[in-house]
């Protein structure tokens, strides 16, 4: 099935130019690049923050960018035991987690194949990562607050003391939530979204960047490979 991304962005005002790669939109803060579409046909919109071009929106492809298609793990225990790639939806719901922008959970063998992302991008490593927030850091010299840029305005539990997202730059990051190693159990929607890097750690960890509704910063760590997290792709 095809699913159809969209990105409704309501701003102040609009300017469009041309380079000799591409044509790109500025929105207000927001620079859109192209879109782009997996092997299943989803369609993706991108944006440019800083020389980084990245996907606006979760990946969710059911598919390698060869036409191999990834393991889909539907039971706890499966998932718990399963040390091999792998994907599934949040609370194993499709049309739940498309509806809802989620896009698919894949853990960190899947991003090792370096076949998950479509044919010209990949899943940033954690250096990129890095560039993202620092670049984000010095604009507005707020390291605590690069969170609050990145966030959508929607799709967040809110404690009244943490400000909402403003998603300055349209990189729309949603609290899809996780699915645990340990257990194989779904949690967190509302609250945290992670996403993959392509960096190791060691043999059973992988780098993660991650955002939760308490906090106004971007979370860095590195987690179980067999986690289920969100996967944003970044051009080539």
């Amino acid at each position: 099935m095809r699913s159809i991304i969209r990105l409704l962005v309501v701003a102040v005002f609009s300017v469009v130019f041309s380079s000799s790669s591409c044509k790109k939109e500025v929105v207000s803060n927001i620079v859109f690049g192209e879109e782009i579409s997996d092997v299943d046909g989803n369609i993706y919109q991108t944006v440019i923050i800083s020389t980084q071009q990245w996907m606006a929106q979760n990946l969710m492809t059911t598919k390698y960018n060869n036409g191999t298609q990834i393991p889909h793990i539907i039971t706890d225990t499966g998932w718990r035991k399963h040390r091999a790639h792998a994907y599934c939806w949040f609370n194993n719901n499709y049309s739940y987690a498309s509806d809802n922008h989620y896009g698919a959970m894949y853990n960190w063998f899947a991003v090792e194949t370096g076949k998950l992302c479509p044919t010209g991008w990949h899943v940033p490593s954690n250096a990129e990562w890095d560039e993202l927030e620092n670049y984000i850091y010095n604009e507005f010299n707020q390291n605590s607050s690069v969170g609050t840029y990145l966030k959508s305005e929607y799709g967040w539990d809110h404690d009244n003391v943490v400000p909402f997202g403003n998603n300055y730059y349209g990189f729309s990051a949603l609290a899809a939530g996780e699915r645990n190693s340990g257990s194989g159990y779904f949690g967190l929607e509302h609250q945290f979204g992670k996403w993959w890097s392509s960096t190791k750690e060691n043999g059973f960890k992988s780098w993660n960047s991650g955002l939760g509704y308490w906090s106004s910063g971007l979370y860095r760590g590195y987690a179980n490979q067999s986690s289920g997290y969100s996967v944003r792709c970044i051009k080539d």
